[in-house]
């Protein structure tokens, strides 16, 4: 009954602080200047509503039976949240008073900025500098009533902060709810008199190069949010973790966390935990999570190799954690207990409603059964670096699997009717899937296709993308009828023997080291084109499309021909490298094209026609060592090339002239030539007919010796 009597006393007195501050003068003016006004109030009286009714639920029980302590935390939680609405509106109240009220001024000398506040000022931003000096911030001596320190990334994303700003004045605001010191590269230290903050609520030193957080930190109870984020420094969290117990948000992501403090399960007011990393000596054990009943969002279980006992990850009660949408469950290397590491992974089933999945340097040979079966909604699944599983689940069930990607496992040697599924799913495997990508499948060998005995099902209908990357062993795998992919990339599948698909939506295609796909003809929407490593090669089956836009193609050591007559209206960009015997058209007006980079290309290239491109505004050379000039072939009046931006022409030991009357390109702003040894002089009249030039490079051009006249606006580099 004594305890029966603490919450009632907490629960009225902290309603009657609420209902005090919403009766302010400062509450009550703010109403009367915003529009979003019934919203807002809708929202506060919803709570207090809700509030009321657990306090009327409370009361029927007449607090006699066990569950007396969950009702006084429901009406803790709906404190809380209007507690956070009331600041949110007071905080603006505070702000527009300010503005109106205050004098507030900024001065600036010299490179220093001066700020003056007044004992009133309770809130505060500014905006970070390259360098905040101590003198910025002498004014907050006076602001004893401060409530918040926050600076924005408007002028500079990291900053320099006085360390005596740190050590000296900060601890001196006592009032202050919210500190962020976030984005200041040079602190890497906390003063111990950072307890003197009892009031903080929320502490953001993410992106700086802390070391190491004081003890003391562990005593600022109302603490309800700390950022760590991308603290890279930052090795281990005070012993005392445990203490701040209403602590709701903690982000570690991108520090380098050795393993959690013990007792991490005693704040059983978190929703936001990022990461809960296993030790190998002490530390929090896994069997902690099981406190933490209001984890949402995501959440990473890093280390798993260190979980001693695999009880201790059914203790962990995932499953239980409804809230959570993402999970990352994450070995640390090679294994030295495959089966624990099973057992481990079984023991770790999360419910049924999570989003993404992500499963790395997970140890066993075989993946427990929950993965992959029917009743999950997971949408992305990732499967990375499990070496030594020998088959994979049945992905094909899931209904609402958008995404997966399966990397790096090494111990796949055939994927067969298991990925596929049982039962209803067979009827339409993969029925939702979007992007598939299998990637560094050392010892894949065969990809069976889905196979159905009535005839009437169909794998992949919506599949849009799909990604086969660096299985050099994989010789069958391309499953066929995907009707609405968009893209292909195949890349060092060397063995791999297969058409094409059928895929006549398709409008991205890579291929590259992958030279036994049979390339018979091109589909007639692609757009963008890649090509590589395909050594007999002699020319592209591009027939009867009229939609390619960008085409690249590299080491195709054989290749002679490029289309133009199919091609030719619609090619905006094109690419060659390593491509010798290939023979430049010089017959056909590429009206397209508006960037051509030829590299170590077209070795019977002697003479580049730049007016066979009206469009082209960037140009890239290299390489061509039998190429001698640019030029232009129409002998009429000058032709002006006014698309042309981007000129660079590099290692062509042999190019020795521009066009004769000089390079008629009024809008070009880069123009650079590297290493081209037998060039004399550059082009004729370049201050009229290059008005634009901002950057010209000259560098290792042994044999110019005479330069003309030019006017140059920001960038003359001469070596």
């Amino acid at each position: 009954m004594a305890e029966a009597l603490v919450g009632g006393a907490f629960l009225s007195a902290s309603l009657q602080v609420l209902f005090d501050r919403i009766a302010s003068h400062e509450f009550l003016d703010f109403f009367n200047q915003r529009k979003d006004i019934n919203e807002l109030l809708r929202k506060i009286r919803m709570t207090l509503l809700l509030i009321n009714s657990v306090l009327n639920d409370a009361e029927e029980k007449k607090i006699k039976n066990s569950a007396a302590k969950e009702w006084v935390n429901e009406l803790k939680d709906a404190a809380y949240h209007v507690q956070d609405l009331i600041d949110e509106i007071t905080t603006d109240a505070s702000l527009n008073k300010l503005k109106a009220e205050q004098k507030m001024s900024t001065s600036k000398n010299g490179d220093k900025q001066f700020i003056c506040l007044s004992e009133k000022t309770r809130y505060f931003s500014y905006s970070r500098m390259k360098f905040d000096a101590y003198e910025k911030f002498e004014a907050f001596h006076g602001a004893k009533g401060l409530r918040s320190f926050l600076p924005s990334n408007v002028s500079v994303r990291y900053g320099c902060l006085s360390t005596k700003v740190v050590l000296h004045l900060l601890p001196e605001l006592r009032s202050l709810r919210v500190l962020s010191l976030s984005h200041y590269w040079n602190l890497t230290v906390l003063p111990d008199s950072i307890c003197n903050l009892k009031q903080l609520r929320y502490l953001d030193i993410s992106h700086t190069a802390i070391e190491v957080l004081p003890e003391s930190v562990c005593t600022l109870y109302n603490l309800q949010t700390m950022l760590l984020s991308c603290c890279r420094f930052l090795t281990e969290l005070p012993a005392n973790m445990g203490w701040l117990i209403n602590l709701r948000h903690l982000d570690i992501s991108g520090t380098n966390l050795i393993e959690m403090p013990l007792l991490m399960g005693k704040l059983r007011s978190l929703q936001t935990l990022t990461s809960f990393i296993l030790g190998k000596k002490g530390g929090s054990s896994i069997k902690e999570l099981r406190e933490l009943r209001q984890l949402k969002g995501s959440l990473s279980v890093l280390k798993l190799e260190n979980v001693v006992y695999v009880r201790d990850a059914l203790e962990a009660n995932l499953r239980d954690k409804l809230q959570l949408n993402e999970l990352v469950l994450k070995w640390g290397g090679d294994t030295n207990d495959s089966k624990k590491d099973g057992e481990v992974l079984d023991k770790l089933q999360p419910h049924a409603n999570l989003t993404k999945l992500t499963i790395e340097n997970f140890g066993g040979t075989i993946f427990s059964d929950w993965l992959g079966h029917a009743s999950y909604n997971i949408v992305s699944v990732q499967i990375h670096n499990c070496k030594y599983c020998l088959f994979l689940p049945p992905f094909g069930q899931l209904p609402s699997l958008k995404n997966l990607s399966i990397v790096g496992l090494d111990g796949v040697v055939n994927i067969g009717t298991e990925f596929y599924g049982t039962g209803a799913s067979r009827s339409r495997p993969f029925g939702s899937l979007e992007n598939l990508r299998f990637k560094n499948m050392s010892e894949l060998q065969e990809w069976l296709p889905f196979t159905d005995d009535n005839g009437g099902a169909v794998a992949f209908p919506r599949l849009l993308q799909l990604c086969i990357q660096n299985c050099p062993k994989l010789t069958t795998g391309l499953p066929n009828g995907l009707f609405s992919l968009k893209e292909l990339v195949i890349n060092n599948c060397q063995q791999l023997d297969s058409s094409l698909p059928r895929a006549p939506a398709i409008c991205q295609l890579n291929l590259q080291y992958c030279h036994k796909v049979v390339l018979n003809e091109l589909p007639p929407q692609v757009l963008n084109l890649k090509i590589s490593g395909y050594d007999n090669l002699v020319s592209l089956p591009i027939v009867n499309n009229h939609c390619l836009d960008k085409l690249d193609i590299s080491d195709c050591p054989s290749l002679m021909l490029l289309p133009s007559s199919d091609i030719g209206d619609t090619l905006k960009s094109l690419g060659v490298k390593n491509c010798g015997k290939l023979m430049f058209p010089m017959h056909h007006c590429y009206a397209s094209l508006e960037s051509v980079c030829i590299r170590s290309s077209c070795d019977s290239l002697l003479s580049f026609p730049l007016d066979l491109f009206p469009k082209m505004n960037h140009l890239d050379i290299h390489g061509c060592h039998n190429l001698r000039s640019l030029s232009v072939l129409n002998q009429g009046p000058l032709q002006y090339l006014e698309s042309l931006r981007s000129l660079e022409i590099s290692n062509c030991s042999n190019f020795a002239s521009f066009p004769e009357e000089g390079l008629p390109a009024p809008n070009l702003t880069r123009f650079s030539i590297d290493n081209c040894n037998n060039l004399k002089a550059l082009p004729d009249q370049m201050h009229p007919l290059l008005p634009s030039l901002q950057t010209l490079s000259i560098q290792l051009c042994t044999e110019l010796r005479v330069i003309s006249r030019w006017g140059v606006a920001n960038q003359f580099i001469c070596t």
